[in-house]
């Protein structure tokens, strides 16, 4: 959806309801705020967000993403090497804790 939109700085798409797998964010080298709360996102991070080296906010909460252990949120360990300030994860609604974070 936002692949490659390279101007792109903030996403903000809370409580849309919408209803897919996380968004990709492939080449949007500008982005430095996400803000995806309160849809129905599933699966685990995108192993492209690793590049978003400018992101500083990532809003993940109130979805279905998951996926058991630590390695649900890896991908974001790359962003803004390893800097994101601000990460909301609660409410997850999917099995699988996250044991371990290391950002």
């Amino acid at each position: 959806m936002f692949d490659g939109c390279t101007s792109l700085r903030t996403v903000d798409v809370t409580d849309n309801r919408l209803d897919c797998d996380l968004l990709s964010f492939k080449y949007c080298t500008n982005l430095t705020t996400m803000k995806l709360a309160g849809n129905a996102l599933v699966g685990s991070v995108p192993a492209d967000y690793a590049q978003l080296k400018k992101v500083t906010v990532v809003d993940l909460s109130r979805n279905a993403i998951g996926g058991a252990g630590k390695s649900v949120l890896k991908p974001l360990s790359g962003a803004r090497q390893g800097r994101v300030l601000r990460l909301h994860i609660a409410n997850r609604m999917r099995q699988g804790a996250v044991r371990e974070l290391t950002l």
